[in-house]
């Protein structure tokens, strides 16, 4: 999909303005119809089940038969009360985002979100002359990052000096970004969206940035798949009387000995895994939204490869 682009018939504010009304009114109304379902759902169920317990206490067949469906209608319901609650929150999240906009404008510190603490040396050369970090800030004031490793970017690239060639690719960032409200907005939603399932990703970085141990192994999974096989055709095959001598005590105790050796290095990698998985799919929509839609700038577009290196989309594999 093409990169949205703002109105240009209308200030910032003004853009805001309207923004926040409308994402007000949709969060009202999501809202109103979210607790409208959470009570026919309640009722569903209380009916779905009275009529089934009848049913039982009575022994009707008839009874049971029509509870079934509202059992259904239930599930339905709950089903339906989950879209509307994720809809709600990204409705709420699109409000937030926009009355922060307006804030910043109007320089409204107290309206807008306190930026974490960043250590800046007091020899700093301009400490003196501006506010970098804290409350009433640079980085309060362009902050509308929506994970760490975005907001450790941002400070980085405003207290770090980078070479010219590296300052020319980040204004060309910026300069193809800037008319995209629409894609940074939804970028900054989705951010905030998964930030109550995200966790910490530092694990997770330290275990793949770590030793390949498995993935270096392509025996341990030949032998995982054919180990197995191997044992219950052999088992079979004394069994039928295929063969006479018990083949297949040899390939169990082959077995034992790579689960031993091999097993619990490899089930502790598939522990971690499962432990900081969250971790990852915690940027799971905001990787699709950047894989998905064209970014002009070099530095945008070689994001965008490096998320489809391997031949497979990131999106795909999360």
């Amino acid at each position: 999909m093409p990169l949205p682009t703002a109105q240009l018939d209308s200030t910032p504010e003004e853009t805001y303005r309207a923004l926040r009304v409308r994402y007000a009114t949709e969060r009202d109304g999501l809202t109103q119809r979210w607790n409208g379902v959470a009570n026919q759902r309640l009722l569903a169920f209380a009916a779905g089940a009275g009529v089934i317990g009848w049913g039982l206490w009575r022994a009707a067949p008839v009874a049971i038969a029509l509870g079934v469906p509202l059992l259904a209608l239930f599930v339905a319901l709950a089903v339906y009360h989950h879209r509307l609650g994720k809809r709600r929150r990204r409705a709420a999240a699109m409000y937030a985002i926009n009355d922060e906009a307006v804030a910043r404008i109007g320089r409204d510190w107290a309206a807008l979100p306190e930026p974490p603490p960043v250590a800046l040396p007091p020899d700093y050369p301009f400490a003196a002359d501006l506010d970098l970090v804290g409350r009433a800030s640079v980085v309060q004031l362009i902050d509308t990052t929506s994970t760490p490793f975005g907001f450790r970017a941002l400070t980085a690239w405003l207290l770090t000096p980078a070479a010219p060639a590296v300052v020319r690719d980040r204004q060309a960032a910026v300069a193809a970004l800037a008319p995209g409200l629409a894609f940074r907005q939804a970028l900054t939603a989705e951010g905030r969206l998964a930030a109550e399932d995200r966790r910490d990703p530092e694990p997770l970085l330290a275990w793949a940035e770590g030793p390949r141990w498995l993935a270096d192994r392509t025996w341990l999974r030949v032998v995982a798949w054919i180990g197995p096989i191997l044992l219950i055709t052999l088992a079979v095959a004394q069994i039928a009387g295929v063969v006479n001598a018990p083949y297949w005590v040899l390939v169990l105790f082959a077995n034992l000995l790579v689960s031993q050796l091999a097993g619990r290095p490899a089930n502790a990698i598939g522990l971690a895994v499962n432990a900081h998985h969250w971790a990852l799919l915690g940027y799971a929509g905001q990787i699709a939204l950047v894989a998905e839609t064209p970014l002009p700038a070099p530095p945008l577009a070689q994001l965008q490869a490096a998320l489809a290196a391997g031949g497979e989309p990131a999106p795909a594999l999360l």
